[in-house]
This record gives structure tokens, sequence and C-alpha cells, in this order.
């Protein structure tokens, strides 16, 4: 499990770290393209939408947190008041956006739940906001002991997963870190806590990354610790900064 953890993480190290001139060009036409097909797309027996189930607001300029918290907290309701017999029913998917609708949520961090799929539809994206306030610091990892950019704590990383089983993010849509602020911040010694990444697991078992492109973490984008059986399939890194 540890060996192919590892090679993950390698290739996403080779992955986010190509530089990027005219990025939306070479998004378009220069994508790295990761299949890995031991995990079969889930299919959720409820579905939620996250406008009109929770109001969310996809200008790019109101903040979603709340509404993404509401959103989960729903969805983990309902798989636990399924009784055992029922269990086959368990799942929930969230729709952000509508396909070609060109929306943007802004939001805070927030942490997944099990047996859930985070439908981002194609041209919609989630996007982080800047504020670090908005950025609970956390312990380090047990793993590490410590930070990775500075000793003691750290900053929660925006999609978080743990002690979970069973999560997907798909859809065709984007997750963008908003990373410049946190690249300025710690370039300039200003960032005194490691920085969030963008996508992180710990404990957790089954997680498939399908069709969504990964952009401008603030810090590593992808980092499943300590998860096993963690999947790929036609999802696409960027690092800008």
């Amino acid at each position: 499990m540890f060996y192919f953890i590892n090679n993950i993480i390698l290739l996403m190290m080779v992955l986010i770290m190509t530089p990027i001139n005219g990025y939306r060009d070479w998004l378009n036409n220069n994508l790295h393209e990761t299949y890995y097909e031991h995990m079969e797309t889930p299919t959720r027996h409820k579905v939620f939408n996250f406008e009109q189930d929770f109001g969310g607001i996809g200008d790019g300029v109101t903040l979603n947190t709340v509404a993404f918290q509401y959103a989960i907290q729903a969805a983990k309701r309902y798989n636990e008041q399924l009784k055992d017999h029922d269990k086959k029913l368990r799942g929930v998917e969230l729709i952000i956006g509508l396909p070609n609708e060109n929306k943007t949520f802004l939001t805070g961090p927030f942490n997944l739940t099990s047996h859930f799929t985070l439908t981002v539809s194609a041209s919609n994206s989630i996007i982080a906001s800047p504020d670090p306030n908005l950025w609970p610091i956390i312990d380090p990892l047990p793993s590490y002991g410590q930070g990775r950019d500075h000793q003691g704590p750290r900053r929660v990383p925006f999609i978080g997963g743990f002690n979970l089983t069973d999560i997907t993010i798909r859809g065709g849509g984007m997750i963008d870190g908003n990373g410049e602020t946190w690249w300025k911040r710690h370039k300039s010694g200003k960032e005194k806590y490691t920085r969030g990444r963008l996508f992180e697991t710990l404990y957790t078992d089954g997680v498939l990354l399908e069709d969504i492109t990964l952009q401008n973490s603030p810090f590593w984008t992808i980092h499943p610790t300590v998860s096993s059986s963690n999947y790929l399939k036609k999802s696409y890194f960027c690092f800008l900064y």
C-alpha cells in the first residue's frame, strides 16, 4: 500500500511542477492525463443540487463556505439514517453547477464525508478564498511530526477527507486553489504556518478523482496520507506559481 501511495505522490510531483506559459492554451492542448481503471465510477442514490438545495451562489464573489458545510452535513445525515438493510441505498452526490453554465463558487476550506461524490460540472469551478482567516490552523501530520514550510502546526487543506471511505471528485469542472496569494505570502516570509494542500486525505480508503482539473494549489496539489485505493481517471493538474 505504501509503495503504491509513494508512487502516486511522486507522479503528482512530476505533474504539478510542470511550468506553464500561456497556461490556458496549454491546458486545452497539452494536458497530462493519468488513467487507473481499477475503481468504477460510483452511482449515488441521493442527489443534491448545490444551488437549489443549499443556496449556493456561483458569481465568484459570494462566499459559499456555510452552504458547503450544510451540504456535507446533509449528505452525512442521509447516509447515517439508513438502517442496516438499506445500506445498498447509501451514497450522496452533490452537483455543482450545470454543464456550460460557467459559474464560479467561492468558498473557504471544507471537508468531505464518506460515500460521497462531489460533481463539479463542466465549465464550472470551485475556487478557494485567499483570506487566511478562513484557513484554520491544525496539528501537523503525525507522519511528519511538524509542518513542512515551518515548524509546528499547519493550515487545513482546501478540500479534505479524514477517516473516510468511498469519496469521489469528478464532473469535468475545475477546483482552483487560488494559490497566488499563498505563494506570495510564503516567498515573502509573511506566512508563518505550512500552507494548505489543495486536496488531502488521511486514513481514508477508496478515493477516485475522475475527469477533474486541479490547479493553482497553495502548496501541494494532491496529498493522500496513510490512505489506500487512490485512483485517477483523466484528471488534469496545473501549477502556475
